[in-house]
């Protein structure tokens, strides 16, 4: 795997990559998190969805996905440890200007209930 940027914060990364992360998923520490933000090919959604069901991963952060729009039926909404968002969230003014704060703050309260 090429890793092209990597960005770490109290055990939680995001991370944009030339190949997929799918087999690097049994090697991560249960407490990381995954934020994807570019492409939905470079996690394998299908151990995406069974690391976070089995709790191998803390959780995820996903705003793009191998089928869109995303089906009522698909597992990600039953996951209680992961965050969708539309893939056009960060492009408003509200979100540039708020979303540094509130991943902070999430982070911290994240970081708090682990201690």
């Amino acid at each position: 795997m090429t890793i092209k940027y990597l960005a770490f914060l109290n055990g939680c990364f995001t991370l944009l990559i030339v190949a997929s992360v799918g087999p690097a998923l049994p090697k991560m520490k249960d407490t990381a998190i995954i934020v994807n933000t570019a492409r939905s090919g470079l996690i394998k959604e299908d151990d995406l969805i069974q690391a976070l069901l089995n709790n191998e991963i803390a959780g995820a952060a996903i705003d793009t996905f191998d089928h869109e729009p995303l089906g009522n039926n698909s597992p990600f909404l039953q996951l209680d440890n992961v965050t969708i968002t539309s893939h056009m969230a960060g492009s408003t003014n509200d979100a540039f200007r708020n979303t540094p704060k509130k991943l902070a703050e999430r982070l911290l309260e994240w970081d708090k209930k682990k201690s």
